[in-house]
């Protein structure tokens, strides 16, 4: 089995943290760090404000989600946000 991408998971508050906290900022800045130097790919989730978006940018996080970007929603509704893209179930023919 193979690790291809790192998931910063913000269920201890990491990535809140990093605005307000050296100590949040530098485990996360390690995390990246590592994992760059693996190879891998990182994906910060839990993102909430422009603040922590242009910090984990500035960090070179891969990818980030979170309430910024959206809030949950339906289905149907992800293809609007994503320009009109049909969506299609997984077992659906091409």
């Amino acid at each position: 089995m193979s690790i291809d991408i790192v998931i910063l998971q913000d269920r201890s508050h990491l990535i809140v943290g990093i605005t307000q906290n050296q100590d949040s900022l530098a485990i996360a800045k390690s995390i990246i760090s590592m994992a760059h130097s693996l190879r891998l790919n990182v994906v910060a989730e839990g993102v909430e404000t422009e603040e922590q978006a242009a910090l984990l940018d500035q960090l070179d996080c891969d990818e980030m989600q979170g309430y910024l970007i959206s809030r949950p929603m339906p289905p149907d509704e992800i293809a609007t946000l994503l320009g009109g893209w049909k969506m299609r179930s997984a077992g659906a023919n091409s």
